[in-house]
């Protein structure tokens, strides 16, 4: 079954303090942290990130493995990022 798109249609009221409940107290979100506030697959949270619609960092970023290939993106989302994201699916963009 496909995911619904929650930026077209908006999620409507009461969408931004779901997912402010969902998160918790922390400050830093690992990526199925995110997935598991807003209800979607990593997959999706990841691509947001690519997209520009959701702020991370990637803590891996520089550091390479023991084989002296680059390690793959660790990324970290702030709760202000995730909160702006929520308030702007809520207003449906």
């Amino acid at each position: 079954m496909a995911q619904a798109d929650i930026f077209a249609q908006g999620a409507g009221p009461g969408f931004a303090a779901l997912v402010r409940k969902r998160l918790g107290a922390a400050e830093w979100f690992a990526v199925p942290d995110v997935a598991g506030a807003f209800n979607v697959s990593a997959t999706s949270v990841h691509q947001w990130i690519e997209e520009g619609r959701l702020v991370a960092a990637d803590i891996n970023a520089g550091r390479v493995s023991g084989k002296g290939s680059p390690m793959r993106p660790y990324w970290r989302v702030t709760r202000a990022s995730a909160e702006a994201l929520a308030d702007r699916i809520e207003r449906g963009y």
